[in-house]
């Protein structure tokens, strides 16, 4: 759940400001180093689901690009909402996509199910 993710952070970064045991430099870039490390697993992971749907789809590699921004999108989507609001803002960014990038409505379907484990509303 995202709101108890940022509070959980939140708090420990409260904690580790008024730790006097450490300078603030490291207590802040500990909990940076943690951070991005969940983002470039997340990434992968999102890539790697995203390019194996392409693959089976025959897409071309020229489109990758297209296809795997999209899936990074509904990622960060994911993180910062829930249900109902989660499915309006995957609704406007694969109108978005067909709209602007020509992208094929199917398999923006399937990067969607595989990325957040549901249909999105169509």
């Amino acid at each position: 759940m995202p709101g108890i993710k940022r509070l959980s952070n939140a708090v420990r970064k409260y904690a580790m400001k008024y730790d006097s045991s450490r300078l603030i430099d490291d207590k802040i870039k500990s909990i940076a180093s943690e951070n991005r490390k969940l983002s470039i697993e997340e990434r992968r992971f999102v890539d790697g689901v995203t390019e194996k749907i392409l693959v089976s789809e025959v897409v071309p590699k020229e489109k990758w690009e297209i296809y795997k921004e999209f899936a990074r999108k509904i990622a960060e989507v994911s993180r910062r909402y829930n249900a109902t609001t989660l499915l309006i803002a995957i609704d406007a960014k694969k109108a978005f996509y067909e709209d602007t990038y020509n992208a094929d409505p199917s398999i923006l379907d399937k990067i969607v199910k595989a990325i957040i484990g549901q249909d999105s509303l169509s």
